[in-house]
This record gives structure tokens, sequence and C-alpha cells, in this order.
């Protein structure tokens, strides 16, 4: 994933605006004064526009490094839960029926139904009420 904006920039962005305003100003002209400002005073009141974007981009790329940070402590947070879930299984006084486990969000091994005893317990018709009658023909 490349962080470089090899976009074109947009030519009606205010910063495409400023940039086209100030070089020719400071290019051809750099002493006179336009609206009653000189072109430092200009670039003083554009200078927040300016500034504010660059935070943002700043803020931006802070965010993506947080996010690729946080997915990797979930993934340690993954391992570590699932070694003590299984130090919890294995362990002699407590094991895969314990009260603990249960409280975790776990199905205790006792209680656990086989897919064969459930699928022989559910009907394998559906009831008589439940049957659609035969279509009949029109003529």
């Amino acid at each position: 994933m490349s962080t470089t904006n090899t976009a074109v920039p947009n030519p009606t962005s205010i910063v495409t605006r400023i940039a086209s305003l100030t070089t020719p100003w400071a290019d051809m002209l750099p002493e006179n004064k336009f609206s009653g400002m000189t072109l430092a005073e200009f670039k003083t009141g554009v200078a927040p526009s300016l500034d504010i974007r660059q935070s943002v981009a700043s803020l931006r790329a802070q965010l993506k490094a947080q996010i690729g940070a946080q997915r990797d402590a979930d993934k340690t947070s993954r391992l570590l839960c699932a070694r003590v879930v299984s130090a919890v299984r294995a362990d002699q006084t407590l094991g895969p029926n314990s009260t603990l486990y249960r409280a975790m969000g776990f199905i205790p091994t006792d209680e656990r139904k086989s897919p064969r005893a459930a699928a022989a317990q559910s009907p394998q018709t559906a009831p008589a009420s439940q049957v659609a009658p035969p279509a009949t023909k029109l003529s």
C-alpha cells in the first residue's frame, strides 16, 4: 500500500487556486499590492487553509499507523485468549466441564449434543397441518 499521492491535483481545490495566484504574483509583480495586500500578507491570510490541510494529512497518517498497531495488538490478544481457554480446558481441577469454562461463554463438554442425537430428535417430515394440498388443474 503506497502512501504517496500521485493523483493530479483538483483544479478547483483551494490549494490549487492559492498556488495559481501566488506563483505568478511572486514571479511577476512581487512588490505590488492587490486588494490592499502584499504577497506576504496574502500568504499569511491563506496559511490557515494550508496548515489545516497539512495537519489533517498528518493525522490521517497517524490514524493509519494506529489502525495497524491495533490489528497487531488484537492478533496478540486473540492468541493470549486462546491460550487461556486452552489452559482452563487442560486444567486438571477445572477442565472443559467447569463452571469457569461455562462462565467464559463456552458450552461444557457434558452439555454438548452430538449432531446424530440432534438429528434423530428433529422430525424428518413436516406435520400434516403444514403440508400443502395437491394443486388442481383449472380447465
